[in-house]
Order: structure tokens, then sequence, then C-alpha cells
């Protein structure tokens, strides 16, 4: 089983969550949004995978002490671990795995083509912190 990352960046100003746009340089799911990520590296960690990945595709950088693991999911081959960004630093810059971005309500999510995510990750994303498996 592949292991992954997704970090959700919570803007604390206005409880808002980043959403990326992918492109066709994305190696899949062209055109549906989805939080920052991708697979975690040989002998790197879950949470370096995600705080590598947040920079690789945002430019925004944050630190493990400001990372909450919420939960973690299995799709097919991956296994994926959430975790919510509570800080971040930096503007957003877009690398080529992605069209465009924006910050949403955490509610507006599924009123959007979005990748699958865990049912009760939304929940956890607006201050319950906590996803259980189905």
């Amino acid at each position: 089983m592949q292991q992954a990352a997704s970090i959700i960046v919570l803007n604390k100003k206005n409880d808002k969550v980043l959403i990326l746009k992918r492109s066709s340089h994305a190696r899949s799911n062209t055109g549906v949004w989805n939080f920052p990520g991708g697979g975690v590296e040989l002998e790197e960690s879950v949470i370096d995978a995600a705080i590598r990945e947040l920079k690789e595709e945002t430019a925004l950088a944050t630190d493990k002490r400001d990372l909450i693991k919420i939960c973690e999911k299995q799709y097919d081959n991956w296994n994926v671990h959430y975790f919510v960004a509570l800080t971040y630093k930096g503007d957003v810059l877009l690398n080529k795995e992605s069209l465009d971005y924006k910050w949403v309500n955490p509610e507006k999510i599924s009123t959007i083509d979005f990748l699958a995510i865990p049912e009760h990750l939304i929940g956890a994303i607006q201050g319950k912190l906590i996803c259980r498996p189905k």
C-alpha cells in the first residue's frame, strides 16, 4: 500500500480552507479540486511529505508543530493521511500541477467537483478534529 499525505490549510482569519484545481500536468484527475498533497517518498515521514508537498504545490510553509493529523483513509492502493495546518507562511504560488486555487468555506466543498475525501473530514475541518473510519 502506497502512503500519501494531504494537507488542509486553514485560514484562521476567515475560517476558509485552501483548495487547488489540478492541471493536465498532474498525474491524474485533471480539472478536479483537491487539497495540496501527494505521495510519501522513500525514507520520508508522512508529516514531512505533507510539509514538502505544501511547499512544492503552493510555496506556502508550515511547521510540524502546527499540524494536526485528523485521520487517514484508504483508496484503492493508497493510504492517505490527512493533516490540518493551523498556521502557514507565504503567499500562494502554484506549480504546474495546479491550474487555480481558492479559499472556500469547508461546507462548500461538497458542492464542488472535488477529489474523494472521507465523509467525516469536512466536520473535522470545521473544528471537530475527529475522523472516524466508516
